[in-house]
């Protein structure tokens, strides 16, 4: 017997979560997803300080899971310490998934702007503004690329201008030097 179980989740994840297991998610260990909330709902973890979080998780993300794995297996904790574990989880993917869309891009040498990667990221997901902004996509970017590069702030060389110059250098061949 398959029962539905609801779990609040804010709504990029809903959105991350239904894009990525075409609308319907079903708990089993086949996906990372699946694997983390088992073992969260597992766990008994009581934490008020979580409480708050709880508010701003406005969508409800319906888990199918059988009658079995709910019972029996204990996948019946749902925590407000459960609800944000799970949101951070999918958050930290949905960046990972950023980054490995970007580095995808950049190998294929496809030549766009960091902003337009981020545009075509957020509409692979159908996200928009409200549920995560640009800015925190492009801040990851630049922080992944500062740790690659030994933590030294990262800094894009600009393509397409000529570099300045310092000193002109005129040489001059015999046959002309001889006439001056």
């Amino acid at each position: 017997m398959i029962i539905t179980v609801q779990i609040p989740v804010l709504p990029r994840v809903l959105k991350f979560i239904n894009c990525k297991h075409d609308g319907e998610f079903k708990l089993s260990r086949k996906h990372n997803e699946g694997k983390m909330l088992i073992h969260m709902l597992r766990n008994q973890l009581e934490d008020k300080s979580f409480d708050d979080f709880h508010k701003k998780c406005t969508q409800s993300l319906e888990v199918k899971m059988s009658l079995d794995l709910f019972k029996e297996r204990g996948c019946c904790h749902i925590t407000s310490r459960t609800i944000f574990d799970f949101n951070d989880f999918v958050d930290a993917n949905i960046k990972e998934e950023f980054l490995l869309y970007v580095r995808t891009l950049q190998l294929c040498e496809v030549k766009l702007t960091l902003d337009k990667m981020i545009d075509g990221f957020m509409g692979k997901y159908y996200f928009d503004d409200g549920d995560i902004n640009p800015q925190t996509l492009k801040q990851h970017y630049y922080r992944s690329e500062r740790k690659k590069n030994g933590n030294k702030w990262y800094k894009q060389k600009k393509k397409g201008k000529s570099p300045k110059i310092s000193a002109v250098v005129v040489t001059l061949n015999s046959a002309s030097a001889a006439a001056a």
